[in-house]
């Protein structure tokens, strides 16, 4: 599999609103896209790290600004995150499959259902 490393980030000028001095640096302040998690259990991941996710592209888009400059778009679902790498043992995944956990926990009540009554297993 390549490696691609592209650097996400972009200048603030790049984003289409204009350069604000910064007092403490003159470099100007780079933005990264984000992605967010919300779940039933915690995702335990280092602040900060290496990860490989699966994704799915599903939309992309290439437009020419009036000054004839190229800019590129596109969405992409993170489907899975596949493996973490970071300092300390803080990666944890907040379930094993949550299909498989739902049919373990049915599996469990059918059989409670099943066993008759005043019998022990």
């Amino acid at each position: 599999m390549p490696k691609i490393n592209l650097d996400l980030g972009s200048d603030m000028h790049e984003m289409g609103c204009p350069a604000m001095p910064d007092k403490e640096t003159s470099e100007s302040k780079k933005f990264y896209p984000t992605f967010h998690y919300s779940g039933d259990k915690p995702l335990k991941l280092p602040p900060e790290g290496e990860m490989v996710v699966r994704f799915k592209k599903v939309s992309s888009e290439h437009r020419v600004d009036s000054d004839n400059k190229d800019h590129y778009s596109c969405t992409i679902e993170v489907r899975e995150i596949v493996s973490v790498y970071g300092d300390g043992d803080e990666v944890e995944a907040p379930a094993s499959n949550r299909s498989r956990d739902s049919e373990d926990a049915l599996d469990k009540l059918r059989a409670e259902k099943m066993k008759p009554k005043g019998e022990d297993y």
